[in-house]
Formats: C-alpha cells, sequence, structure tokens
C-alpha cells in the first residue's frame, strides 16, 4: 500500500494524476496514517515559531479545516464517495510539500523571532522596514515557490474532486485568512 500511496502522492505532485488516482482503504488505516502524516509534517514546520504542543494543536486544525472544506466541498455536490481519496491526496501531498519546506524555514524561522521581538519592544519599527533584519532571500525565495506550489495542488485537486468552484471557495478563503492575519499585523 505504501510504494501505491507514494506513486499516486507524486503523480498528483507533478500533475500527472488527480484525487482519483489515490489508492482506496475499505477500513480507516489509509487515512489515519495520512492524517499523522500531515498533522506531524505541519507540527514540524510550525514548531520553529511556537511550543511544540502549540505546534501540534495548530496542525491538528489545519488538517481538520482541510477535512471540513473537503467534506463540505463534495457533499454540495452530492460527491460524499470522493471523500476518502480526495482527502487523502490533499493531505500527503501537503505534507510532502511541508516537508520540503523544512529546511528552508529553519533559516527563516530566526530572522522572523527577531523580528518579532524588536516589533514586540518597538512597535514603532513596523512603520521603519529598514531598521529590521532582512530574512535570507533564498529561503524566502524557495519557501514562496514551495507554497505557490502547494496552494496550486490543493486547488487542482479540488478542481477534479468537486468542480472549479470548489477551486475558487477554497482560493477564496485562503485570501481571507492572509487578510485577516495581515490585518491583525
Amino acid at each position: 500500500m505504501l510504494a501505491s500511496v507514494s506513486s499516486a502522492t507524486l503523480k498528483i505532485l507533478f500533475f500527472r494524476a488527480g484525487p482519483e488516482d489515490f489508492p482506496f482503504d475499505q477500513g480507516r488505516n489509509l487515512m489515519l496514517a495520512c492524517i499523522a502524516f500531515a498533522v506531524l509534517a505541519n507540527a514540524a514546520l510550525l514548531s520553529f515559531l511556537v511550543p511544540p504542543g502549540v505546534a501540534l494543536a495548530g496542525a491538528a486544525v489545519n488538517t481538520a479545516f482541510l477535512a471540513l472544506f473537503t467534506r463540505f466541498a463534495l457533499a454540495t455536490r452530492k460527491l460524499d464517495n470522493r471523500f476518502q481519496q480526495t482527502f487523502n491526496a490533499v493531505l500527503t501531498t501537503t505534507a510532502v510539500l511541508t516537508l520540503f519546506m523544512l529546511p528552508f524555514f529553519a533559516k527563516l524561522a530566526p530572522v522572523l523571532a527577531q523580528i518579532a521581538e524588536l516589533l514586540q519592544k518597538d512597535p514603532s519599527l513596523a512603520n521603519k522596514p529598514e531598521m529590521l533584519p532582512k530574512p535570507p532571500s533564498s529561503a524566502t525565495s524557495a519557501l514562496m515557490v514551495l507554497g505557490i506550489w502547494q496552494i496550486v495542488v490543493i486547488c487542482r485537486i479540488f478542481m477534479m474532486a468537486a468542480g472549479g468552484w470548489a477551486m475558487m471557495a477554497f482560493i477564496g478563503i485562503l485570501f481571507l485568512m492572509v487578510g485577516l492575519q495581515l490585518g491583525a499585523a
């Protein structure tokens, strides 16, 4: 089963297959393994910025959001039978790309922590970005490429599984979340 999951994940990542090509499991073992893989990958990334418990909770919330969105997107089109393959495809592809992000985020995280510390001490520095440390451009560029790749893969999975509206809804939610983060900053 691991070989077929790995093969399907790579094919989906390189746009050679869709979520319908992901292996189906009558039981819940494959889904539980995919959930664990995604939660651990996301927690590893988040742990550069927050304590491990908070990172694990954040990763679990992220995975729960993906489960709810996948369920909703498929249920509105009465395609509930596609849930397991679609959800597992989203989880494994995003987890693989998240793991590729780890070394780049490891270079970026200390700079982000330093910027946050400086802004906490002197909030007026937010209006003077030239006074803040510069993040490493290679790590930032790599994270941007991997992040865009991740979004494109997720959108393609949703488009293939539930249609274009699901992809557009996902993009809308993504922009809303980014907007809320920027508004809070």
